[in-house]
């Protein structure tokens, strides 16, 4: 029993003990270390890619803006235009597709009778 109660005050003296150890000291440079890094370093390395990003990309980025805005606001309404152009071309699209099926119905049920040599709207139908 007195190796068991001897073993828990050589442990506890190690736990409680006050004197620095090789370990403790690295360690203590460690945290020290870190909180150099993380207070001085990285907000200085921050502070310094702010400020390169600001003039590398935001300020030229900015001029661009600046020197183009006035064209943009004149094509503001270019989705609607671009909208309207596309409903007009399915129109004309559905409408020759149905002038063509309507000269297609009506030349099988007359049998072609009414057909006349060269006509000007045949050309453009069968185009």
């Amino acid at each position: 029993m007195s190796s068991k109660s001897e073993l828990e005050s050589l442990l506890n003296k190690i736990v409680k003990s006050n004197d620095e150890t090789e370990v403790s000291k690295a360690l203590k440079e460690i945290e020290d270390n870190n909180e150099y890094i993380e207070k001085k370093q990285l907000r200085s390395l921050l502070t310094m890619h702010d400020k390169k990003f600001k003039d590398q990309c935001l300020i030229p980025m900015n001029n661009l803006y600046v020197k183009y805005n006035d064209i943009v606001g004149k094509d503001r309404n270019l989705q609607n235009e671009t909208a309207f152009v596309d409903r007009d071309i399915r129109v004309l699209e559905s409408t020759l597709q149905y002038i063509i099926e309507n000269k297609n119905s009506h030349n099988t049920n007359h049998g072609g009778c009414n057909k006349t040599k060269n006509s000007s709207k045949d050309k453009l139908l069968d185009k």
